[in-house]
């Protein structure tokens, strides 16, 4: 009776063991993933003050919790245009002047209209991975649609900041308004 007591219980900590590792494994899966689909989408954007940064690195900022982690490392070494890449990470609003690209990270997302209303008219393309981020105002949005990673683009958004995005990518996204 008590070794299959310890038996049973053996076999649901192995269970619970692979159950927790399993989703460990989906979830940086998907950030692995959500990070590839990152480093396409600046390569087939167009800054519009790209001519006077040719010289400069390529900013990622990232606002609020550090969602990728080590995903970035993958992408450390490439570079956008001949430009290397660089990323600050946990950056707060009054840090964002010389980065090219803002993820915003999900729970920054109750103060958007403060977040975009700051950016005003700089050259900053908006990237979340928020339901309802692309419509709020924000330019691109990479999000799980099922068990797909997908990209959605607010074309409105990204023109009126005069970004200029390759019909390559626009025939892959989703467009929203």
């Amino acid at each position: 009776m008590i070794n299959l007591c310890r038996f049973n219980l053996t076999v649901l900590i192995i269970i619970l063991l692979f159950s927790t590792y399993a989703t460990n494994a989906r979830a940086v899966n998907e950030v692995q993933i959500k990070t590839a689909f990152l480093y396409n989408l600046v390569r087939m954007v167009e800054w519009p003050n790209e001519k006077e940064q040719a010289n400069k690195p390529f900013v990622m900022c990232f606002l609020g919790d550090d969602y990728f982690g080590n995903a970035l490392k993958a992408i450390k070494k490439k570079k956008v245009r001949k430009r290397p890449l660089k990323f600050k990470k946990n950056i707060l609003l009054n840090e964002i002047d010389d980065c090219n690209l803002l993820f915003v990270h999900r729970d920054e997302l109750h103060h958007l209209k403060r977040i975009l209303s700051e950016l005003g008219d700089k050259p900053i393309f908006t990237v979340s991975d928020k339901h309802e981020f692309a419509k709020g105002g924000g330019m691109a949005n990479i999000i799980k649609k099922g068990k797909r990673v997908k990209i959605e683009i607010n074309l409105n958004a990204a023109q009126k900041a005069n970004f200029r995005i390759s019909s390559r990518l626009l025939t892959l996204a989703d467009i929203v308004e």
